[in-house]
């Protein structure tokens, strides 16, 4: 305990908490206090004890000046007092020899506030109109006398700021007698996507069918995150092999939602397919699994429209036999589609093509050839008539995406003679991906009007 004694040989008066010694008559010293009995102070500041004696002229005495706590608070024979650290320390000034005495508590702390801010870095500050302000966001600190900066619960200041934003508005924070603005970034809000909430009452369907929307709700969801149903959307007309789901469209927007889409006959016993084609009804759609050597050649009928497909599927016809052949079982003016995807069609003979449209008179078909691996010795596709004697076949779409040609006799182009036209009027094929580059894979024999493009360019 730091204490300091003042002895006194001659009569002393406390005159504005000096001592100060006189000479004179002796006067006893009944008693001691404090002005203030209790004091708060910041860290690190100090303040001045001031001593009052009883009666005032009393002079025959010494002091010693007594600290409960020195790193808390120390205290000098003046009586300034200097604190240090948080906490509270007893701060006592006895007489000499005597039980008289004053105290004062004294509590350190950081003090009074004397400013108050928020950490911006903390803030959300950008939003849309019509989203509300994430107070949560605040950080906000009050500035002490002592130099700490202590951060303030939610529930210490006030927050002022509107409950729906828009653009211009700002947050205010309050507390106590100080007031702090922070500027927010609100911008106008628009649709970010769309998205299906509600599913379609219809979830499976086979190849070809139409989707039905009914029961389905689409909303656009805007970049605030809120959500506006919507009616005006559109969707994919018809299924293909290809579909997993019903693409929706809005505006410049689309999304998906998964359905079950299924071919309507599925084919692993070869010796089946023909039958299945002959009663298959329009636009059915055929899925044939396995790998199927030394078979007959299917006859599909153009009018079917029908899509014929596999999975990592094989067929090799017989001798002399194509895989299969297009053939025209109408007299109406009416375009047809046939389909025939992802097989992998192997001609066994030297002179057959695996794939032949060959009929007089044939007109009005568009035949889809999609991820097709066609291995040929003489052509990979004809599309030609029997009839020699001139043009019987007319207004044909040959259309090919994705497919490889290997010609088996010819190592250095594997590509020749891919596809043979002949006598054909009005025909266009068009050949997107795979591995035909340019027209020499393809012969042309008296057609006319032909045009070909190879990826979206066309060739003269």
């Amino acid at each position: 305990m730091k204490k300091f004694a003042i002895f006194f040989s001659i009569a002393l008066v406390f005159t504005g908490g000096l001592l100060l010694a006189s000479c004179g008559e002796k006067i006893d010293l009944e008693g001691l206090s404090f002005t203030q009995s209790e004091v708060e102070v910041f860290k690190g500041g100090s303040f001045f004890l001031k001593l009052n004696i009883f009666p005032e002229d009393a002079n025959d005495f010494s002091v010693v000046w007594e600290t409960s706590d020195k790193n808390v608070a120390t205290v000098n024979r003046r009586g300034n007092v200097q604190s240090h650290d948080y906490g509270t320390a007893v701060i006592t000034c006895r007489v000499v020899d005597s039980d008289i005495k004053a105290t004062c508590n004294v509590y350190v702390t950081d003090g009074m506030v004397y400013d108050m801010y928020v950490d911006e870095n903390s803030v959300i500050k950008d939003y849309y109109e019509g989203q509300s302000f994430n107070k949560t966001s605040l950080s906000v600190w009050a500035r002490y006398q002592s130099g700490v900066n202590r951060q303030l619960s939610e529930e210490d200041y006030q927050v002022v700021v509107p409950d729906v934003l828009n653009i211009g508005d700002s947050v205010k924070v309050v507390y106590k007698n100080f007031t702090y603005v922070v500027p927010l970034n609100v911008m106008e809000d628009y649709i970010a996507s769309i998205e299906v909430t509600t599913p379609p009452n219809k979830t499976s369907y086979f190849i070809g069918e139409s989707f039905d929307s009914s029961g389905m709700e689409v909303s656009a969801v805007y970049a605030s995150g809120k959500k506006e149903k919507i009616t005006d959307f559109t969707t994919n007309s018809t299924f293909t092999y290809k579909d997993t789901s019903v693409t929706v469209s809005y505006q410049d927007f689309t999304t998906s939602y998964p359905l079950t889409i299924s071919p309507k006959y599925t084919v692993s016993l070869y010796s089946n397919l023909q039958s299945i084609i002959d009663s298959a009804s329009y636009g059915d759609s055929i899925l044939i699994t396995g790998s199927h050597f030394n078979v007959d050649s299917i006859y599909i009928p153009k009018s079917k429209n029908l899509t014929i497909f596999g999975r990592d599927s094989s067929i090799t016809p017989k001798d002399n036999s194509p895989a299969f052949i297009i053939v025209d079982d109408t007299t109406d003016d009416n375009l047809y589609t046939t389909t025939i995807a992802d097989l992998n069609l192997i001609a066994k003979d030297t002179n057959t093509s695996p794939l032949i449209v060959q009929e007089e008179g044939l007109k009005n078909l568009d035949l889809k050839l999609e991820g097709l691996n066609l291995y040929y010795n003489s052509s990979a596709v004809d599309i030609s008539s029997m009839d020699t004697s001139g043009i019987n076949i007319e207004n044909i779409s040959l259309s090919i995406l994705d497919c490889n040609f290997v010609n088996n006799l010819d190592s250095q182009n594997i590509t020749s003679n891919a596809i043979n036209l002949e006598n054909i009027n009005n025909i266009t094929v068009s050949i997107t991906g795979g591995n035909i580059i340019d027209a020499s894979s393809i012969v042309n024999n008296n057609c006319q009007n032909l045009k070909i493009y190879i990826n979206d360019q066309q060739l003269q």
